[in-house]
């Protein structure tokens, strides 16, 4: 499993390497690597949404579970449950 922090470290690594090495690059390098700050940043939103996403899920989930531990089934007073045809009930109906 991924450690938590690996976003976190990757803008610290990404900053140390701006911040140290970006005078050594090439131009073209130096083009590149703003791409590989805004990935990184876009992992962590992204990363972000979807554990977001997650909790809310498993929420409404829980949400929904607890609704039907809820719900109040009538039984008949005497206790017995039966069945009725359909022309039992058309028969009652009448």
């Amino acid at each position: 499993m991924p450690k938590r922090d690996r976003f976190s470290r990757a803008v610290e690594a990404t900053d140390h390497i701006a911040n140290k090495y970006f005078d050594l690059f090439s131009s073209p390098t130096r083009g590149e690597f703003k791409y590989v700050a805004s990935t990184t940043l876009e992992a962590i939103l992204l990363f972000d949404h979807i554990q977001g996403r997650n909790n809310l899920d498993k929420a409404r989930e829980e949400r929904l579970s607890n609704k039907m531990r809820r719900r109040v089934y009538k039984v008949p007073k005497d206790g017995n449950i039966r069945s009725i045809s359909k022309a039992e009930l058309r028969e009652l109906a009448t």
